[in-house]
């Protein structure tokens, strides 16, 4: 099972590195610790807003700003606090409990795919015409042993492209640089294709007088 430091001593040895760490935190004091330390959880930022990885894929109810100027839009909601990038917005009914309480019908979430509401996102804030918003999104707080190998293999590309600058000089390091940014394009598209195969959409047709009501 892969973690950070195995992810950062296989993206080392793409550059001929030793990639011999034991850990990218303190008390390691290597240039190689300091450079995955800084550049790894930005990277991992990066690959995972550029899918819809479905094992970063969450889904939550988010809560109303009421107080918020909706700028055109009926209602403003916060986004969740780990998202990177919100995928969908989608209207679930729900019913009060108590004063601050809510289910959602049946308990639970529908088993069919309901139908995508418009919104904007600005500042953290989610703004949409739809009552009861439930966000599918990506988040940052995913588990580096949810990475599947295919994952893990494009991110190592490109954190090694991230990191040959430092390691590497001169023309060498360019043409490794441009070697590993080719590199890691195949390996997105293997592992985006591979994720994809993963997820299977319900169509769930709901006709136009019912949406209106």
């Amino acid at each position: 099972m892969a973690d950070a430091v195995s992810i950062c001593n296989l993206a080392l040895s793409y550059l001929g590195d030793a990639a011999n760490m034991v850990s990218i935190d303190e008390p390691e004091k290597s240039a190689q610790a300091e450079l995955c330390s800084r550049l790894y959880p930005m990277t991992v930022s990066a690959l995972l807003d550029m899918h819809d990885w479905s094992f970063a894929t969450k889904r939550q109810a988010v809560p109303e700003l009421t107080e918020e100027e909706g700028f055109g839009w009926r209602r403003v909601y916060q986004t969740p606090s780990d998202a990177i990038r919100i995928i969908s917005v989608k209207d679930y009914n729900r019913q009060r409990l108590g004063s601050s309480e809510f289910r959602y019908v049946g308990d639970s979430f529908p088993d069919y795919d309901l139908p995508h509401a418009d919104f904007e996102v600005k500042d953290k804030k989610l703004y949409t015409d739809v009552d009861n918003a439930v966000v599918e999104y990506i988040s940052s707080n995913t588990d580096v042993s949810r990475f599947t190998p295919d994952f893990v293999d494009a991110l190592a590309y490109l954190l090694a492209h991230k990191v040959v600058g430092a390691r590497v000089k001169g023309k060498e390091g360019q043409t490794l640089a441009q070697m590993l940014l080719k590199q890691f394009y195949v390996s997105l598209s293997t592992a985006k294709t591979k994720d994809a195969s993963q997820q299977k959409k319900r169509i769930h047709f709901v006709p136009s007088w019912i949406q209106a009501r």
